[in-house]
């Protein structure tokens, strides 16, 4: 059978794989995500559409902050993130296990435990970015050296999660994780790495996942605008303009790369070429968080992956909670995350400060509240 049947069935096999069930992420990964975290503190911030406005907030003093979590409000908070490294640890182990049928061999834990700590400076990014006063009374107050702010300023979120978990996970680990950093300037990264299958499925699957799974074109294009755009002073209508054309923009790079790489087409598109045409639409050279360039690049380096699948008669859409059920260890691990408030989330609850509709939870987060509250 051939054709979108053959596809749908192709993600629809995943029952059928019990070694993709059965992993488990290394202890030392999961613990090298935790962190110290500080008392609430009011200050002053600046975070877009919030300038100014004094706030409470709770920092990771030391560590990515982002595990064990015992504050009902950080766990809600930072649940986002959590989400997005398992989440997109499970759908590229539904690739891995897909390609390994087809005879490609790929290290299985290494993509598990490298997605599960691929954000973790996110944290420590935003708060410097977000709260830097009260960052900084927070490191005088446990007796940092004064160039710890410093150190966290000015760098990528990739590039601190780098520092906190350098010595805490295994080598091959950090080297991937490292490879899927947009600018790592401190710690080299081998051709091989970069040349493996473990990064490039986990650089693709990583680039397609939010909250869920979207089409890179979409995700990428959302990227763009709302890095290398200024929307602020635009109206609704203006930004699904601008959106339209994005997406438009990104969804033809990516078939053009596509269509070359599975030899449908002779004309190849450039680097440059593609770059050029994003500068054309209006989108500016740099971001806080990598040079547009880098970002073609990211995109079109992500199209060959797409193809490849393609190629190997993987249906690279669909993936679900419905085609790509929740394997044991995500269960587990989420249920862990949110075990860590427990105390907290009941109290509040039993107090009226916590409002959830058992019946229907709005994500993930109020999901294993629920089970938590619940006992179960």
């Amino acid at each position: 059978m051939n054709g979108p049947e053959a596809r749908r069935r192709e993600i629809s096999r995943v029952a059928d794989l019990p070694k993709f069930h059965e992993l488990k992420p290394t202890q030392s990964v999961v613990d090298a995500l935790r962190g110290e975290i500080s008392i609430p503190t009011l200050t002053e911030s600046r975070k877009p559409r919030h300038e100014g406005e004094i706030v409470e907030v709770r920092l990771a003093s030391e560590g990515p902050g982002l595990f064990g979590l015992t504050d009902y409000k950080d766990s809600q908070l930072w649940s986002g993130i959590f989400n997005h490294s398992v989440l997109s640890a499970r759908y590229s182990l539904y690739f891995v296990a897909e390609l390994t049928k087809r005879g490609h061999k790929i290290n299985s834990q290494r993509i598990l435990d490298g997605m599960i700590v691929s954000h973790t400076g996110r944290r420590q990014w935003e708060e410097v970015k977000f709260y830097p006063d009260a960052v900084r009374k927070e490191l005088a107050r446990i007796g940092k050296d004064p160039m710890e702010f410093d150190k966290r300023k000015g760098i990528s979120n990739e590039l601190i999660g780098l520092r906190l978990i350098r010595g805490k996970v295994p080598q091959d680990v950090f080297d991937l994780v490292s490879a899927l950093a947009h600018e790592n300037t401190e710690f080299p990264v081998s051709p091989e790495v970069y040349d493996s299958l473990e990064y490039r499925i986990t650089e693709y699957v990583d680039h397609r996942t939010t909250h869920t799974y979207l089409p890179l074109s979409s995700r990428m294009g959302d990227f763009m605008i709302g890095n290398f755009f200024n929307t602020q002073n635009l109206t609704l209508e203006l930004i699904e303009k601008l959106k339209e054309k994005v997406y438009e923009f990104t969804r033809s790079i990516i078939e053009r790369r596509k269509a070359f790489y599975l030899k449908k087409s002779e004309q190849e598109v450039t680097l440059e070429q593609a770059d050029q045409e994003a500068e054309e639409l209006g989108a500016s050279a740099d971001s806080d968080r990598l040079k547009r360039i880098d970002l073609i690049r990211l995109i079109l380096h992500d199209a060959v992956t797409e193809a490849f699948l393609e190629s190997e008669e993987i249906n690279p859409d669909g993936l679900s909670d419905e085609t790509v059920p929740m394997p044991r260890w995500e269960i587990d691990l989420r249920k862990a995350y949110v075990e860590s408030a427990r105390t907290e989330i009941r109290d509040t609850i039993d107090a009226g400060d916590l409002e959830i509709d058992i019946n229907n939870p709005k994500d993930w987060w109020e999901q294993f509240v629920v089970r938590a509250a619940g006992n179960e």
